[in-house]
């Protein structure tokens, strides 16, 4: 997050790091990476030793330049907000979020992203109870510009973006009205973007009332998948119910 953040406030978006040969870029990386270990490092109340410093350093220098060689296939954008901070209401609930970027897209519109370093699906923002909604939320939040939502998924194993949207289709981010697409990841959606947002809105609005309302029904989201890893088995009421 802090290599990237600091890297974007160089770069600005597509048309500079189109101009940036790779070698300067190469040197951008090394001193965000350089930097943001500097300041990780004012922050621990441990000695961390050396060589897994010099490792470590290795690692996310190859991995940010994986990622920024996909961002240079993309068409044009600029990142306009990192780390853009707001408080929300869903129905009588105020939330504080936090969104890692935001890109301006060509057309105006704007992509929100997340940055992921593990596992990521778009499975997790449908169902009943969406497993993690912040960036539907942010979604809901923000202005009608927004046509996109994605993570980023900056892992060695493989870099790509990861989302849904009104008509990008650019790595793994699909379209929400390409019904081969919406049916191949498996996702219990048949609409246009607009329609998906007011679906977050109502969903997350419910949600939120029974946060309120002290709601707390015994159910998993996931049915037995859930109980699996589940930490709190000695406390569990599902059985009893």
């Amino acid at each position: 997050h802090d290599s990237l953040y600091r890297l974007w406030d160089e770069i600005e978006g597509s048309a500079k790091l189109s101009e940036t040969d790779d070698l300067k870029l190469s040197v951008s990386i090394d001193n965000a990476v350089s930097s943001a270990i500097e300041d990780f490092l004012k922050m621990r109340r441990f000695q961390i030793g050396e060589k897994y410093l010099q490792v470590e350093k290795v690692r996310l220098i190859r991995l940010l330049e994986e990622w920024m060689s996909l961002e240079r296939e993309r068409d044009q954008f600029s990142v306009i907000a990192r780390e853009k901070a707001g408080e929300f209401e869903f129905g009588p609930l105020k939330i504080s979020l936090r969104i890692d970027r935001i890109d301006q897209l060509s057309d105006g519109s704007k992509l929100l992203i997340d940055y992921k370093s593990g596992n990521c699906e778009v499975q997790h923002w449908f169902g009943q109870r969406p497993e993690k909604p912040q960036l539907p939320l942010y979604a809901c939040s923000e202005d009608d510009a927004i046509s996109a939502i994605a993570y980023a998924r900056v892992k060695a194993e493989k870099v790509s973006f990861i989302g849904i949207s009104d008509s990008l289709d650019f790595s793994e981010i699909l379209r929400c009205e390409d019904e081969k697409a919406v049916k191949k990841r498996r996702l219990d959606w048949h609409g246009d973007w607009q329609q998906l947002k007011g679906h977050w809105q109502t969903q997350i609005t419910a949600l939120a009332q029974e946060f309120i309302d002290g709601h707390v029904e015994v159910f998993p989201n996931k049915g037995q998948q859930t109980c699996r890893y589940c930490d709190l088995a000695p406390l569990c009421r599902k059985h009893e119910v």
